[in-house]
């Protein structure tokens, strides 16, 4: 039995109020150099009346994108389905932020360069309290590979990550047509703007 492929594509509202979620990183070491050991801790706090668990994702989705120079430790998942455990899962890594700090232990596999530097993206949706409407928020950061270094934000709408050509949550999709149960041709544009869209694609066989 060939397990089916499940693809989940939205077209996504607004995005969240500038004020609403800050996210932060930093490294955390008490010496530097190979072999040695350090923290990358991550932050993601909300507005007062906000809340990043109430709509959407169940938790804020981080993915991290290391140099060769650095080890992260954790064990890294083999299906999507595993994300739920809170781990890593592929390459470039993804991960739940369940809580609103995170610590990532590392390993310096060699001395970095002066330009190597950790990427961060993290992605969500944020909500006010008792508020169904969820709004979506992409943060991404640089973190210099240094000694208590701090990360600062890059431009969020470059959605590329890792080497899959994937449409990324909250990307803007291109107009597409499809054939409905019904037999009738609908197109993303009749939708667009007006309502949310949800496209599932289901291939197995049983």
């Amino acid at each position: 039995m060939i397990p089916s492929i499940i693809v989940l594509a939205a077209v996504l509202g607004a995005g969240a109020p500038a004020d609403a979620v800050k996210v932060t990183a930093k490294i955390m070491n008490q010496s530097w150099g190979p072999g040695e050991g350090g923290q990358i801790v991550i932050e993601v706090t909300t507005a007062k009346g906000w809340s990043t668990t109430e709509t959407g994702l169940a938790a804020p989705l981080l993915q991290i994108k290391v140099p060769p120079s650095v080890k992260l430790l954790g064990k890294v998942l083999t299906s999507m389905t595993e994300l739920k455990e809170n781990e890593f899962i592929y390459s470039p890594y993804e991960k739940l932020l369940k809580d609103s700090r995170t610590r990532l232990p590392f390993t310096l596999e060699k001395l970095p360069d002066e330009s190597e530097t950790i990427g961060l993206t993290v992605l969500g949706y944020v909500s006010k309290k008792g508020d169904k409407i969820g709004y979506f928020f992409r943060e991404r950061l640089e973190l210099p590979l240094k000694s208590q270094a701090t990360a600062s934000e890059v431009d969020a709408t470059d959605s590329t990550w890792g080497t899959l050509d994937v449409l990324q949550i909250g990307d803007k999709a291109d107009d597409f047509e499809l054939t409905s149960l019904e037999g009738e041709t609908v197109s993303l544009s009749q939708y667009l703007g007006k309502k949310n869209v949800i496209v599932s694609t289901y291939r197995a066989f049983w």
